[in-house]
């Protein structure tokens, strides 16, 4: 008889337990997936995909610049552009034909290109640009 009452309270426990869990699980609501950072960003290149070569290697500037990648603020900005155009090759340099430009502020100052010798081809908006050698 103390056997079976001591089951029944461990069973009530367990179940009071995990009764702040089961209603957190009934109340759960998932972002749906088209809202989430990662696609958001990649929505911003879907239009320079398009018109960008299928593979092959085209460079990349930014405003957030640094001699060593790994120590750049923007390097998240270059992995997820390198995300959103595979296949394509991004190279983290303006010595390119083809050079992308991510920009994350809306006023771009031209010096960050026209130092570099680049030439707009496209702004696709949202900071997204597509530049090409002068002269090429």
């Amino acid at each position: 008889m103390v056997a079976r009452a001591a089951i029944i309270l461990l069973i009530c426990f367990a179940l009071l337990s995990n009764l702040r869990l089961f209603r957190q699980t009934l109340n759960f609501a998932p972002k749906p997936l088209e809202t989430d950072e990662i696609t958001l960003y990649e929505k911003r290149f879907a239009e320079l995909k398009k018109i960008l070569p299928y593979h092959g290697v085209v460079g990349y500037i930014s405003n957030k610049q640094a001699e060593d990648i790994r120590f750049d603020a923007g390097a998240a900005e270059y992995y997820l552009t390198q995300y959103a155009l595979t296949p394509l090759v991004v190279a983290y340099s303006p010595n390119y034909p083809l050079v992308v430009g991510n920009f994350l502020q809306s006023v771009i100052d031209p010096e960050i290109y026209t130092s570099k010798n680049l030439v707009p081809l496209k702004d696709f908006g949202n900071g997204v640009m597509l530049f090409s050698h002068q002269g090429q």
